[in-house]
């Protein structure tokens, strides 16, 4: 197989941390950094609704820089949702889409990430760092 037709399936994290709507944003944080990962497909009734990246948690962290002193980190987490800090209408890419068009889809996109799906089922995850890594040979 050329590297044109070579399967986002290749380069994929299969490996897939998920959190469900409901848990509280900390939990995301933890799962994150728990893991050393940056996303993290949102799920509700097994269903893709959401993904959310450390960027998105470090901004609401950020928020607690310039509150009053009697606002904490942890305070600020209880105030947001995952739901009002996670992206909706997640671009995905079934496992067989060719690596290049990920890379174009990429490359004029405003996300870092995005779910590898298999019909309705996540069996991935990939990144713009996974693709720049592919095209480097690492």
């Amino acid at each position: 197989m050329n590297t044109v037709d070579e399967p986002i399936s290749s380069i994929m994290a299969r490996e897939v941390k998920l959190i469900q709507l409901d848990n509280e944003l900390k939990a995301a944080l933890e799962l994150m950094e728990e893991n050393n990962i940056s996303h993290l497909p949102v799920m509700e009734n097994d269903k893709l609704v959401g993904i959310i990246s450390m960027t998105d948690v470090k901004r609401v962290r950020y928020l607690s820089e310039f509150a009053e002193d009697s606002v904490s980190a942890n305070t600020t987490f209880q105030i947001f949702d995952i739901d009002e800090v996670m992206t909706k209408n997640v671009k995905t890419v079934e496992e067989n889409t060719p690596i290049q068009a990920v890379a174009k889809l990429f490359s004029t996109a405003d996300y870092h990430a995005m779910p590898v799906m298999n019909g309705n089922e996540i069996v991935g995850i990939v990144s713009v760092k996974d693709v720049l890594k592919y095209y480097a040979g690492n």
